[in-house]
């Protein structure tokens, strides 16, 4: 994570691309929270943001039943305030779209009807 803070501090693009390459070929559940505080803190940022909460979403289950959660927890609260705000965003989002998928069906479902 060293590496990722000089980086930015010198401005070593090139190098920068290379660093979030290997953060993200290792991230697991036992390290994606310094990651994401890793990603928050360098402003990085975009897909990268995306994909550790991605993995994040996808791993909550084992990620809050860590010790480090009740930590990142503690320390990081807007941090967690933004992962439960995008999570709701996207729980939001799929009701909508199944909701519409919903609507939709029905109204096949009554022209099947109707022509028959």
């Amino acid at each position: 994570f060293g590496l990722v803070h000089l980086t930015s501090k010198y401005q070593v693009e090139m190098l920068m691309a290379s660093c979030l390459d290997v953060l993200m070929d290792i991230m697991d559940v036992d390290n994606v929270l310094q990651i994401m505080v890793v990603v928050d803190k360098y402003d990085i940022g975009g897909c990268v943001l995306e994909m550790v909460s991605d993995f994040m979403k996808a791993n909550i289950a084992v990620i809050v039943n860590r010790e480090d959660w009740g930590e990142f927890f503690a320390n990081y609260p807007l941090l967690v305030k933004d992962f439960i705000l995008n999570m709701n965003r996207e729980l939001i989002h799929t009701k909508d779209a199944l909701k519409t998928e919903k609507e939709y069906l029905r109204e096949v479902r009554d022209t099947i009807t109707i022509d028959e």
